[in-house]
């Protein structure tokens, strides 16, 4: 790992998280990896309607269009990653905010001794409080199209981790535009869903599912982890 200049009040080494590998992000956070084979016994997912469908065959068509060339991490969150948002129903939900390139919190680890910080690509949360937020629903960390997903997965487990203090669990998504990898963090286990392709139809429906109901999710639970704040 390489370490940053920036300063700490901590006397330990201070880490940015893109500088982690995946080995030393688990031993770090004391994160435990667990293969799942799909999402049900974790999300409900619902049919698209026509609607979604058409939207998400929107995204397909366009990035079918520039992926044949590099294509960086601030056009994959253009091009792919804020549509199929906005197809979800994000960017239009009065109770969610959509928060881009948000630092989080230092992480303290190793008993204390090792600081890691960051910077969230998309990070989206209830907000209330004015304006304090305090309950993440999805993390996303993207990277260019030519990066395996794999890549991205040590800094996406320490921005989810940040969370894990407050909520007894987070969604989290890295992509490179064609590739999706979720993943739900919760303390000491972070469980890791099948590789979602946005060029085959059936995986990218599949994709469009999975972000829908991690939204849904939010709203049937809640009030519940609101009141036990």
């Amino acid at each position: 790992m390489e370490r940053t200049t920036a300063p700490s009040n901590n006397d330990g080494p201070t880490f940015d998280a893109s500088s982690l590998t995946l080995k030393t992000a688990r031993e770090q956070l004391k994160l435990n990896q667990q293969i799942e084979d799909d999402f049900s016994n974790f999300l409900t997912l619902s049919s698209l309607t026509q609607a979604q469908r058409d939207r998400l065959e929107e995204v397909r068509q366009g990035w079918g269009n520039v992926v044949a060339g590099k294509v960086s991490e601030g056009q994959v969150g253009f091009l792919a990653i804020a549509p199929i948002l906005w197809a979800s129903g994000y960017t239009i939900d009065p109770n969610l905010t959509v928060n881009i390139e948000k630092r989080i919190e230092e992480i303290t680890v190793d008993d204390g001794d090792t600081v890691i910080r960051g910077r969230m690509d998309v990070m989206i949360a209830q907000e209330w409080d004015e304006g304090r937020s305090s309950l993440c629903i999805l993390v996303i960390e993207s990277k260019n199209s030519t990066v395996d997903v794999s890549v991205g997965m040590p800094q996406l487990l320490t921005y989810v981790a940040s969370f894990l203090n407050s909520q007894k669990s987070v969604w989290g998504l890295v992509t490179n535009g064609s590739i999706y990898q979720f993943v739900l963090v919760q303390p000491g286990l972070y469980r890791e869903f099948p590789l979602l392709n946005l060029m085959r139809p059936k995986e990218a429906e599949e994709m469009l599912k999975v972000a829908i109901a991690i939204r849904k999710d939010f709203h049937e639970n809640h009030t519940e982890t609101q009141d036990k704040k």
